[in-house]
């Protein structure tokens, strides 16, 4: 980006950001149970609007408003309505299933690294215990203990 466009987004941003921390100040302002503080909410809300040039809801009419649509964003993947013409997809029954066996199989193997890190810890407790240190290092050693960190 050039540094003339780039000066331009953050001027852009900084802008933004301004009136962002104003309407979070009027808005705190609106939900404050004080009353003088309510009162000076509701005086600076009115006022930000009319200063922003916009017009207030009730001002507004249908001949005020023209939507423009650049993109249609409201589907993404377009190739999933055609999956009827691909014999190779498979249903959303079948991909369900497939996660669902995905993820028994996954814990499964996690049970077993658990039980193995359980068995191992235990061993070096005991080698440890008995005074042969050599054996309980390379019990703990060969402990995953990411299988503790959750």
């Amino acid at each position: 980006m050039s540094d003339f466009k780039q000066e331009r987004v953050d001027v852009e941003f900084d802008n933004f950001m301004y009136r962002v921390h104003e309407v979070n100040s009027i808005v705190k302002k609106l939900a404050s149970k004080d009353k003088i503080l309510n009162h000076m909410g509701t005086l600076e809300a009115d006022k930000f609007l009319k200063d922003s040039g916009k017009k207030l809801p009730e001002d507004i009419s249908e001949d005020d408003i023209q939507v423009q649509i650049k993109t249609d964003k409201s589907v993404i993947n377009h190739e999933a309505f055609r999956r009827e013409d691909n014999p190779e997809t498979m249903s959303q029954e079948q991909f369900m299933k497939q996660v669902e066996k995905d993820a028994n199989q996954r814990f499964q193997d996690r049970q077993i690294k658990k039980e193995k890190c359980e068995t191992l810890k235990t061993q070096a407790v005991k080698a440890f215990r008995r005074g042969e240190f050599e054996k309980a290092l390379s019990c703990y050693n060969k402990v995953d203990f990411k299988e503790y960190i959750i």
